[in-house]
């Protein structure tokens, strides 16, 4: 076995339990961030979303998943926000690992390959606030894609 490899580094909160009931921010790239799922264009100062057919695709199964608040399709990536309420029956618990998971899983069987890099961001929402600033984040995200440093036309 090769002892050369770097260890990953675990991103995820220490200590923290992931299927606390919340809303979590989260990122998903695509993998080796090729954007494969969009295009956006600007028009009259506002973007237009193209979805690939990959990206109609992501959309159908992100409106599938009964957890989903928000989100965006961006080329390369996508964000979303995630609400895992209380459950009726405490003994299954969702965790957000497993929606993700999942979500990533049967995307990569239906396109036939791995669209996903290995990992993803999370930020778990504290607050109202919180809420209302990641929301407007991912309604902006499209304005700031050709600044991006993945954009081309």
């Amino acid at each position: 076995m090769d002892q050369t490899k770097p260890r990953r580094k675990n991103i995820r909160l220490k200590n923290y339990d992931y299927s606390t009931p919340a809303a979590y921010f989260i990122t998903i790239c695509t993998n080796q961030k090729l954007p494969i799922l969009s295009k956006i264009y600007i028009e009259n100062e506002y973007p237009i979303i193209e979805l690939t057919p990959v990206g109609e695709m992501v959309r159908a199964y992100l409106k599938s998943m009964p957890e989903l608040l928000e989100y965006v399709i961006m080329p390369n990536h996508i964000h979303l926000i995630v609400l895992l309420e209380e459950s009726q029956e405490q003994t299954r618990k969702k965790q957000l690992g497993q929606v993700i998971r999942s979500f990533k899983g049967l995307t990569s069987k239906e396109a036939g390959y791995s669209l996903w890099q290995r990992n993803y961001y999370d930020h778990v929402i504290r607050n109202e606030k919180d809420m209302l600033g990641r929301i407007k984040y991912i309604e902006k995200n499209p304005f700031r894609w050709v600044y991006d440093k993945y954009y081309t036309q």
